[in-house]
C-alpha cells in the first residue's frame, strides 16, 4: 500500500495515499475545534466604556478635565493602607480632575482589580467632599455570570470612606458574583484611601 505525507498547519500526517482526503478532514476539525475551544475565555471578555466615555459620562459639563500624577511617599503609603485597610500595589496614582467656573467639580480614578483570575477595570468619581458619585465598570475578563446588575454599582453613590464601607454591611454581596463585589469594594476603598490621604489636600494646598 501506497503512503503519502500530508502537512496540515504545523504538523505533519502519513497516510495510505488513499485516505489523506480524510484524515485531512478530520484533523482541519479537530485543530478548529480545539482552536474554539482554546478561544473561549476571551469571548467572555467585554469591553463597556472607554476611558474617554467613561469620563464624558461622569462630567458631562465640565468645562475642563485635567489629567495629573501622583507619586505617593512612604508616609502617604502607610496611611492609605491604614484607612483602606488593604494594601497598595503601586505608588503612582494617575487621576482626572474636572474643572467648572474655576473650581473642581469631582475628581476620576481608574483601578484594575483581578476578580479570580482575570480582570475587571472600573471608574470611581469622588465628589469634592469626598464621597462617591458614579461607579462604572470599564472592561470585565471573567465569565459575564460574575458580572453584578448596574443597579448594584448605584449602591456606592453617596457612600464615604468609613468602617461601614464593606462587603456586606453597607455593599451588599450577590450571589455568584461575590468575588466581583469584594474586589469592586476593596478598590473603592483604596481609591477613596487615596483621596483623602494626598489628592484632596494637593487640591486644596
Amino acid at each position: 500500500m501506497a503512503f503519502g505525507l500530508k502537512r496540515i498547519g504545523s504538523f505533519l500526517f502519513a497516510a495510505p495515499l488513499a485516505l489523506l482526503p480524510r484524515v485531512e478532514n478530520l484533523v482541519s476539525i479537530a485543530l478548529g475545534v480545539s482552536g474554539v475551544l482554546l478561544a473561549a475565555p476571551k469571548a467572555w471578555a467585554r469591553v463597556f466604556l472607554s476611558q474617554e466615555e467613561a469620563l464624558k459620562k461622569a462630567f458631562p459639563d465640565a468645562n475642563v478635565i485635567k489629567r495629573k500624577t501622583l507619586f505617593l511617599d512612604d508616609r502617604q503609603v502607610e496611611k492609605i493602607e491604614a484607612a483602606a485597610r488593604a494594601r497598595m500595589t503601586s505608588r503612582v496614582i494617575t487621576y482626572y480632575q474636572a474643572w467648572e467656573g474655576g473650581r473642581i467639580t469631582g475628581t476620576a480614578y481608574f483601578d484594575t482589580q483581578i476578580v479570580r483570575t482575570m480582570p475587571m477595570t472600573f471608574m470611581a468619581l469622588v465628589k469634592p467632599d469626598g464621597t462617591l458619585g458614579l461607579v462604572e465598570i470599564l472592561s470585565f475578563y471573567e465569565p459575564q455570570d460574575y458580572l453584578p446588575r448596574p443597579a448594584w454599582l448605584r449602591v456606592f453613590a453617596g457612600k464615604a470612606l468609613d468602617d461601614k464601607l464593606r462587603l456586606r454591611w453597607e455593599i451588599p454581596s450577590v450571589t455568584g458574583s461575590s468575588l466581583t463585589c469584594q474586589a469592586m469594594t476593596d478598590g473603592v476603598r483604596r481609591l477613596l484611601a487615596v483621596h483623602r490621604v494626598a489628592v484632596k489636600k494637593e487640591s486644596a494646598g
